[in-house]
């Protein structure tokens, strides 16, 4: 509800001129811009749900991408996403009174399509960004703080281990997400966390190993 009130305007800017234009203003609050390919650009979040869509730099062509009620989204909303070369990664979150199921997905742009499996983990989840789209992994709050990699088990269910466990506290607030993304050489691992004195900083872990195996399966 706090985003419907607020007003937004996507600017395009061409950095090698310096000039810019406006491509489209909303009564309501959007963001996580993202350049899909060089014709179209994807945003969080539609009016009056969370979600992803997208529109092409000409202005045209809007559309919801993965609406929670498409067939197999399990009512699920998408409440964050990467660009892969794979396509585009995120997770998606149902709630209920009892907690909330996420699941992490990969939808393909040349398709519109997507395949998605629940994720056995509680409390918030981020999907980590690899360029290549291969090494899976993702930022989760609950009960502990983590980053988690994702295994692909047979039947397309997925389980988790612990990468690292973070200072920060386990919680929805966006001071402490640490939004864990791969270097382009994909060679370390750069997040934010906590120093021992409380203040977020960021953070490498070399984890070239773990990509290396991930890439060979």
């Amino acid at each position: 509800s706090f985003r419907n009130p607020i007003p937004s305007t996507l600017t395009l800017v061409d950095t090698a001129t310096g000039t810019q234009r406006d491509l489209i203003a909303t009564d309501y609050h959007f963001h996580h811009v993202l350049f899909v390919d060089n014709r179209t650009v994807l945003l969080n979040h539609p009016k009056e749900c969370a979600g992803m869509w997208v529109i092409d730099i000409d202005g045209r062509n809007i559309r919801h991408l993965r609406p929670a009620d498409a067939p197999g989204a399990h009512g699920a909303m998408v409440n964050h996403q990467v660009i892969t070369s794979r396509g585009i990664a995120y997770e998606s979150v149902a709630y209920f009174p009892t907690g909330r199921e996420t699941y992490f997905g990969l939808y393909d742009t040349s398709t519109d399509r997507f395949t998605e499996a629940l994720l056995p983990a509680d409390g918030y989840v981020h999907v980590g960004f690899d360029p290549a789209g291969r090494f899976e992994f993702a930022e989760c709050a609950g009960p502990r703080h983590e980053l988690l990699l994702v295994h692909h088990e047979a039947e397309g269910s997925l389980r988790t281990s612990v990468l690292r466990t973070l200072s920060s506290p386990d919680h929805d607030d966006q001071r402490h997400h640490a939004h864990p993304f791969l270097a382009a050489d994909r060679k370390r691992l750069y997040f934010t966390d906590w120093s021992s004195h409380g203040y977020a900083q960021i953070c490498a872990m070399d984890v070239a190993d773990l990509v290396a195996e991930a890439d060979r399966r």
